[in-house]
């Protein structure tokens, strides 16, 4: 998951500047986008309950997906302001499913062990 994340968000910056974007807009960008992922971990928390746990998994994946291709185009229509944006905006609202992913991961365990297991796999998977 640190490498979808990453891979748009820790160079989009460049990226944009890249692409024309003006710097105080790729700021504000990545500031509404850090606001809507932090919004999405709640609500995707939340929609876990009504329609399950793997189904909103499967629906954030193949929201990055089609984020990535929006947000960092190859094709040079799609290379426009409002479309750029508004695939960093998807990008950041379907990372939301990640925590989803760590309760999955706690759920499989003993109680007595799961703070152990999660903080240990979330720095494990950051050195990797």
């Amino acid at each position: 998951m640190f490498i979808a994340y990453l891979a748009v968000f820790s160079i989009y910056p460049d990226f944009a500047s890249f692409s024309g974007f003006p710097a105080y807009y790729v700021g504000l960008l990545m500031a509404i986008a850090n606001a809507i992922q932090g919004s999405s971990y709640v609500i995707f928390g939340r929609l876990s309950y009504m329609f399950g746990v793997f189904k909103l998994i499967y629906v954030g994946i193949a929201g990055l997906l089609v984020a990535s291709f929006l947000s960092m185009p190859i094709f040079t229509p799609l290379k426009a302001l409002p479309i750029m944006s508004a695939g960093v905006y998807l990008y950041a609202f379907a990372v939301g499913f990640w925590p989803l992913i760590s309760g999955i991961a706690a759920s499989s365990v003993p109680p007595e062990v799961r703070a152990f297991l999660t903080g240990t796999a979330y720095n494990i998977g950051a050195v990797a």
